[in-house]
């Protein structure tokens, strides 16, 4: 398992060992990220752009499969125990030193899920229904929802309490359109105010992959007992094979 990624999907690869050593993967990484952020254009169609697959042929698959097989050495399981015990520490450290300036507002949320698009006039789709957000950071995900759908109600939840300490020093959080809680989605019961079966949509973004696998069932089943009958769970993250995972395929001793 690499610490970046990883969701498992089936690769269709066959009869394509030769024309796959022409593949550079650092140049086509490279083409992807140019690709998704032409200035020129719109944003909402830059957005809408970088959720669309490049073409990944096999020939792509099998160098980027051949590739990060060979990458660097799996740690010991002291090393990866250590990690594990000491994760939630890791994203505080994280937040203390970065605040609010790592994460990119996603600005792109409310084109690409159905369930949050607008109308044709610009108009909130889902007023009057209540989300939770776990892992929200500093409000990447959250700040721009709030402007799109002025009407909705947002929990947000996430492990560092710097991460929410700065997210609630926000001038755009206000406790009458959302609520922020220090909860760790892992170990800790939600808070009590998000009741079971009251919430319309769970967004997990870029969540999971930060979450060992063994415990990702527990956030799961969290996420279900609080969804409302035919609520939905959003969820994006990190891919076999996707640009992230291919732009660290030569940093040694990445993978628990």
């Amino acid at each position: 398992m690499d610490m970046s990624v990883v969701q498992e999907e089936e690769d269709e690869v066959s009869n394509v060992t030769e024309v796959s050593r022409t593949v550079d993967l650092g140049k086509m990484a490279d083409v992807y990220w140019k690709f998704c952020n032409q200035e020129s254009e719109p944003e909402s169609i830059r957005m809408d752009r970088s959720w669309k697959v490049l073409e990944f042929d096999s020939a792509r698959a099998e160098a980027a499969k051949r590739t990060l097989s060979e990458e660097t050495q799996i740690v010991s399981d002291e090393v990866r125990e250590a990690f594990e015990r000491a994760y939630g520490g890791r994203w505080e450290q994280f937040y203390s030193k970065n605040k609010n300036k790592f994460f990119k507002e996603r600005n792109y949320l409310h084109h690409v899920f159905d369930d949050l698009k607008l109308t044709l006039e610009g108009a909130s789709q889902i007023g009057g229904k209540r989300l939770l957000e776990v892992g929200c950071g500093t409000g990447s995900t959250l700040f721009p929802l709030l402007a799109a759908h002025p009407d909705a109600f947002f929990y947000t939840l996430d492990l560092s309490p710097h991460a929410i300490s700065v997210l609630k020093s926000n001038a755009a959080y206000d406790e009458s359109r959302c609520r922020a809680f220090a909860c760790d989605a892992v170990r800790d019961p939600l808070p009590a105010e998000i009741e079971p079966g009251s919430i319309d949509f769970v967004l997990l973004i870029f969540v999971l992959s930060a979450v060992a696998p063994h415990e990702m069932e527990i956030v799961l089943r969290k996420c279900f007992q609080v969804l409302k009958p035919g609520g939905s769970i959003l969820f994006r993250d990190y891919g076999i094979y996707d640009m992230t995972q291919l732009r660290f395929r030569n940093k040694q001793n990445r993978k628990l």
